[in-house]
């Protein structure tokens, strides 16, 4: 998992990403708060390539202690995404940028798409 990159055979993370555009997929980045294995900050940096290949893409945050392994404990926080995610699909249009639960700051880690994200993006 350290080394999977999406990028491997293609220009950029933004090419890769592309084809989910293009087949009108949706994406929601989940960050978890002291994640160290695959932070927010990498999340983020994820869904703003996303948005750059044109995919409808918005970025939400888990807040716990628990890690990585967050999204397996931290069930009211997970329901709360889906259900907005489901509700949004039922209708009510696109996103609109990066809708951030909650931003940690970013500590200590590393910054594998900053050259793909677009400009401004947090």
């Amino acid at each position: 998992m350290d080394r999977h990159d999406i990028a491997t055979g293609r220009a950029s993370v933004v090419e890769a990403l592309a084809p989910l555009a293009a087949s009108g997929t949706r994406l929601i980045g989940v960050g978890i708060e002291d994640d160290i294995l695959y932070g927010p900050r990498q999340v983020r940096q994820l869904v703003a390539a996303a948005r750059t290949a044109g995919v409808d893409a918005v970025y939400r945050e888990i807040r716990s202690t628990k890690g990585h392994d967050a999204f397996l404990v931290e069930w009211d926080q997970l329901t709360q995404i889906l259900r907005a995610a489901l509700d949004r699909q039922a209708g009510s249009g696109p996103a609109s940028g990066h809708d951030l639960v909650r931003s940690s700051g970013d500590r200590n880690e590393p910054s594998d798409w900053t050259a793909q994200s677009s400009p401004g993006a947090t």
